[in-house]
Order: C-alpha cells, then sequence, then structure tokens
C-alpha cells in the first residue's frame, strides 16, 4: 500500500507540473539534456569537439523551444510524459519508472528518456538519481 501511495504522490507531483526542470544524461556520445518546463525550453550540453568556443571545454546550444507536455495516463502505474514540439512533432518520449539508466553507470534516474536515437536517464528539481554502490 505505501508503494501504491508512493507512485500516486509523485505522479500527481509531476502531472501538477510541480517539477520545473529535468536534467538528463546520455553516453555513446556523451551529453546531456535541461527540460526547463517553466521556460518550455530544452538545451543540449556537449563536449565542444571543434573548439567553438576557446572559453570553455563544453558549447551549449537550444534544440527546442515553446515545447509541450502531453500526458499519458493510461497506465497510473508507469506514469508517461511526450514533449512536443510547437508544431506538433515528438521531440522526447519520457517514462517515469523509477529504473531510468544513462547506458553506462550504474546510476539509478527515477525517469528513461527517448531522444531522437538516444536513450538515457533523468533526473527532477523534486527527485533524483540513486547510486546503489553508495551507502
Amino acid at each position: 500500500m505505501k508503494a501504491i501511495i508512493f507512485t500516486l504522490a509523485l505522479t500527481l507531483g509531476m502531472t501538477a507540473q510541480a517539477t520545473s526542470k529535468l536534467n538528463c544524461g546520455f553516453t555513446e556520445p556523451f551529453f546531456s539534456l535541461e527540460i526547463d518546463l517553466a521556460k518550455a525550453l530544452i538545451t543540449r550540453t556537449e563536449y565542444d569537439w571543434d573548439d567553438k568556443d576557446p572559453n570553455s571545454d563544453y558549447i551549449t546550444t537550444t534544440v527546442a523551444e515553446n515545447i509541450k507536455v502531453e500526458v499519458d495516463n493510461s497506465d497510473p502505474f508507469l506514469p508517461k510524459y511526450a514533449l512536443k514540439t510547437q508544431d506538433g512533432e515528438v521531440f522526447a518520449n519520457i517514462l517515469m519508472n523509477m529504473a531510468g539508466s544513462d547506458g553506462m553507470s550504474d546510476i539509478i534516474y527515477p525517469f528513461d528518456i527517448r531522444y531522437s536515437d538516444y536513450w538515457g536517464g533523468c533526473t527532477s528539481d523534486l527527485i533524483s538519481s540513486f547510486d546503489p554502490n553508495r551507502q
């Protein structure tokens, strides 16, 4: 019963837009996405292989603006979200399964994300990741 209440509390927190930011990590290639729901903006940060910015080892670019979140409540125990661009195309799909992965580490993320051909793990400003190797 406690697990059901915990899941419902997390789901209600997301659908009520209590979460304002998601930070998602990907491997092969290594990059991250910051999804700012309050600003409806997604930025991508990656290593600056081409030395475009001589003052930094990383570059950050805006990859989507005016995003909208579409909630799929077909399974109350497995919340799903589609991030859509202003023209209605799906930019990324997010699954709140409490078993997300960045594809390389042992860290467990609250969210899995599918962006283009890449899978990653996300945390939010309300729910952090968990490293099972640290006590």
